[in-house]
């Protein structure tokens, strides 16, 4: 579906670089979300926000300590005597959790209560280290428009490791884009900056779903606000550094983005999306859309190794004429869909992570569905829970198995994630895909009667024919073909892709990743304990020959050019009939057709043979 919202032409929203260079700046109430992550994680997005380009005494930082953590609590205490601004503050977590939404909620209630609360606050995950130029680049935007309310730039990402096979390097920009265009741009969830104003006025941060930066977002729009995307890189931080985390991690953002479009009503009617325009209802429709396809996108996985397993085949028609119609509709679609991702994936992204992206749902979606049935169908009593909240960088795993420090065995590791982290699904998934596709071809094989019995002509006998090809005549390889086509390998080959997805997880499992040890990738000033990261950390590093999606939808274009290709061989065959010199005597041919079990016949259609009398010629 979003695919398909990318065909059309949207004006793209035109964000030029802006910069704030004079100090008669707005106040601004910086927070800085924590709960339980390592206090040198911490520490660093601390000190990078207390060294911003931003005149001290125009911004405080809140250090929002969910974790109650003594240690982090003398750590900003330490810091005050440098940095005045810098505050730290827990609180007590009410009997009904309400995760990162109540900490900000908290902040916001807290920073009122001390006194003089800024106009505008902004929001930085523990983990993320903002650049200097981050509020100068991000402010200018919210004073040009008083309507907007929220503006931020995208996630990205300094630890990505070489590959990255899990694909954890988030969004492309350009999906950013073409959402930024239909007016639904929304929080990040850290590096934002907003109107204090805007966000009391809905209510403050929404606590209904785990993906409240997603839900404000909406209810802002709602509310006849505007969000915005600077598109500029001014954050990294941390992703995942285990297979567990980062399935929690998805699984919450998915089950997130659900329960925002349920309190949203998918933004087609109610009170909170009564000022959204048309578009903006289309493209808040999408969200909780998307999150719900991949969390029932198993149900359609299973069902093609049903299908195959039916012998049934996978497209119907009545006449040749119907089956290349389909044949080049199956083989426009992937072609388009080609040219579309490569598009797509121009600019700063490049054409394999975009594709690696398009991948992720499909491996992912058992645990999608089981987020979806223990957290929303099934009842407590029956094994049903809440979603808890685990933040990127918190010790919560007990395996780490890209930690280099920890060098964990390769059996330990396997172990770990085949039957830890749900693994062993995939491994079953593909041994039955293998299994179906290979039944089927076997079926259809032995559906078709041996060619030394069959006649000189080698045409079909009418023991496997079928009513609707009686104007075809088929030697046996060419209705083994067209009936191999239908059942089992009808473009853009789903169970090829299937297959090739659920082998990522696997090859993780196997081969493993290994991070680098955090400091490695910093610069750190040795005075001052400020730290970015290094230039190269912030770009994903391709090997030129790693084999993945890349390379399997390149085979799959291939395939399908190939039989198009073939198909265009054989009608040309038929438009321009040979005659042959050898006088031939036959019985009128028996039209090709598949057999009551389902088998079809030949790429192509054929004409009949027909005796000429006069020249004792056999036409074909």
């Amino acid at each position: 579906m979003e695919r398909f919202l990318h065909c059309f032409p949207y004006k793209y929203e035109k964000h030029r670089p802006l910069k704030i260079l004079r100090d008669d700046v707005p106040r601004i109430d910086v927070f800085i979300t924590c709960c339980g992550e390592e206090l040198g994680i911490i520490q660093d997005t601390a000190n990078a926000v207390c060294a911003l380009d931003y005149p001290v005494s125009k911004f405080r930082v809140f250090v929002l300590d969910d974790g109650a953590s003594a240690a982090l609590r003398d750590t900003v205490f330490s810091m005050q005597s440098e940095h005045p601004n810098i505050h730290y503050t827990t609180r007590i977590k009410p009997k009904v959790p309400d995760y990162k939404a109540g900490n900000l909620n908290h902040g916001l209630l807290y920073s009122q209560a001390i006194g003089d609360p800024a106009e505008f606050v902004a929001g930085l995950d523990a983990d993320v280290i903002a650049d200097p130029a981050w509020l100068r680049s991000t402010i200018p935007h919210l004073l040009q428009d008083p309507k907007l309310a929220m503006v931020g730039p995208p996630q990205l990402y300094y630890n990505v490791p070489q590959n990255d096979v899990l694909n954890q390097d988030a969004f492309p920009p350009a999906v950013l884009k073409v959402r930024g265009s239909m007016g639904v741009s929304w929080c990040q969830g850290s590096g934002y900056v907003a109107r204090r104003k805007a966000i009391m006025e809905i209510g403050g941060w929404p606590t209904y779903s785990l993906s409240e930066d997603v839900l404000c977002s909406m209810l802002l729009l709602g509310a006849h606000w505007k969000t915005s995307y600077t598109h500029e890189r001014q954050q990294h931080g941390l992703i995942p550094d285990t297979w567990m985390g980062h399935i929690k991690q998805r699984s919450r953002w998915c089950f997130g983005d659900f329960k925002t479009g349920l309190m949203m009503r998918f933004c087609l009617f109610g009170k909170l999306s009564a000022h959204m325009t048309p578009l903006q209802r289309v493209g808040g429709f999408m969200i909780p859309a998307l999150a719900l396809n991949a969390m029932t996108l198993p149900i359609f996985i299973i069902s093609l190794p049903m299908l195959l397993l039916s012998g049934h085949p996978m497209i119907t028609y009545q006449t040749p004429s119907q089956l290349r119609l389909l044949l080049n509709l199956a083989c426009l679609m992937v072609v388009s869909d080609w040219v579309h991702d490569l598009v797509c994936s121009m600019g700063n992204i490049g054409y394999r992570s975009y594709l690696r992206w398009l991948e992720a749902p499909v491996w992912m979606s058992p645990y999608h569905f089981e987020t979806l049935v223990s957290n929303f169908l099934l009842p407590v009593s029956l094994g049903g829970r809440n979603l808890g909240f685990h933040p990127t960088g918190s010790r919560r795993d007990n395996v780490k198995e890209r930690d280099p420090t920890l060098n964990t065995p390769f059996y330990q590791r396997l172990y770990n994630i085949l039957f830890g982290g749900g693994v062993i699904i995939h491994v079953l998934y593909i041994i039955f895909l293998i299994f179906a596709v290979q039944n089927s071809a076997r079926r259809v094989l032995a559906n078709f009667p041996d060619p030394a019995i069959l006649p000189a002509a080698n045409v079909m006998p009418s023991s496997v024919s079928m009513p609707g090809d009686k104007a075809s005549g088929c030697t046996i390889l060419q209705s083994q073909l067209r009936s191999l086509l239908t059942h089992t390998f009808w473009p853009p080959l789903l169970w090829y892709l299937y297959l090739t997805s659920c082998l990522v997880p696997i090859r993780y499992a196997i081969h493993g990743q290994k991070d680098r040890p955090r400091e490695e990738l910093l610069n750190r000033n040795t005075k001052t304990g400020v730290a970015y990261p290094k230039k190269e950390a912030t770009k994903t590093k391709r090997s030129l020959w790693s084999v993945n999606v890349e390379h399997h939808r390149t085979i799959l274009l291939f395939y399908t050019v190939t039989v198009l290709w073939s198909h265009s061989i054989f009608a040309a065959k038929r438009r321009y009939p040979i005659a042959r010199s050898a006088p031939v005597r036959t019985s009128a041919a028996t039209p090709c057709a598949p057999s009551s079990r389902g088998a079809m016949s030949l790429l192509t259609e054929a004409t009949p043979p027909v005796h000429n009398k006069r020249r004792g010629l056999l036409r074909v």
